[in-house]
C-alpha cells in the first residue's frame, strides 16, 4: 500500500499537560473546532478517574494539503480532566488505542496521564469500565475521528497501558 501524504486530512492538535509535562494529541477530522472539541471533552470525560489531572492548554487546526496550523478557541480551553498529580514515575505511562480503516490504514492514538499500568500492559473489554467507555465513544456511530486515508476507523476493543521509551529517556537522570 503506497504511503499518503500527512497532510492528506484536515488535523486538529490537541495540546495538554499532565503530570507536570506537556503533550499533544493529533487527531484527524472534518469536523469544526466547536464540534471536534466537544469530541475531545466527552473522550476525557469519559476516562473519569483513570487519567491524573489533565489540562486542556489549547487547540490547533491545519486544513487537508496544509502543514500549517492555526490556534483555535474552545469553550474547553483550560479545563481539567482526571484527578491527583502523579510523580516523575507516572510520567511516561500512557493508555494506548489502536484501530483500522476499511481501507486498510492503521490507526493509533496515545493518552499521557494513566494511573495503572495493569497486570499483563493491556486492558481489554470489561477489564475497565472507564476504558471502555472510551472505546465506545471511538467507535460510536457518528464518530468524528478519521484515519489518514479519511475513513472511520474501526478501534479494537481494548487499550494496551504502555511505558513510553521516549519520556522514559526524558525523565532519566
Amino acid at each position: 500500500m503506497a504511503p499518503l501524504p500527512e497532510n492528506s486530512t484536515p488535523r486538529y492538535r490537541f495540546h495538554y499537560t499532565v503530570t507536570g509535562h506537556s503533550h499533544t494529541l493529533q487527531v484527524r477530522s472534518n469536523s469544526s473546532p466547536s464540534s471536534i472539541a466537544g469530541f475531545f471533552n466527552a473522550y476525557m470525560t469519559a476516562f473519569s478517574g483513570d487519567i491524573f489531572a489533565t489540562v486542556l492548554d489549547f487547540v490547533e487546526w491545519a486544513p487537508d494539503n496544509s502543514d500549517i496550523f492555526n490556534p483555535v478557541t474552545t469553550i474547553w480551553d483550560g479545563t481539567t480532566y482526571g484527578s491527583g498529580a502523579g510523580n516523575l514515575e507516572n510520567v511516561p505511562w500512557a493508555y494506548t488505542f489502536i484501530g483500522r480503516t476499511p481501507g486498510g490504514r492503521r490507526v493509533r492514538m496515545s493518552q499521557f496521564g494513566a494511573k495503572t499500568l495493569s497486570a499483563n500492559y493491556r486492558l481489554t473489554a470489561g477489564e475497565n469500565v472507564n476504558i471502555d467507555a472510551v472505546i465506545a465513544l471511538l467507535n460510536a456511530p457518528g464518530s468524528q475521528l478519521l484515519g489518514i486515508d479519511g475513513l472511520l476507523p474501526i478501534w479494537k476493543s481494548y487499550a494496551d497501558v504502555q511505558v513510553n521509551d521516549h519520556w522514559v529517556k526524558v525523565i532519566r537522570p
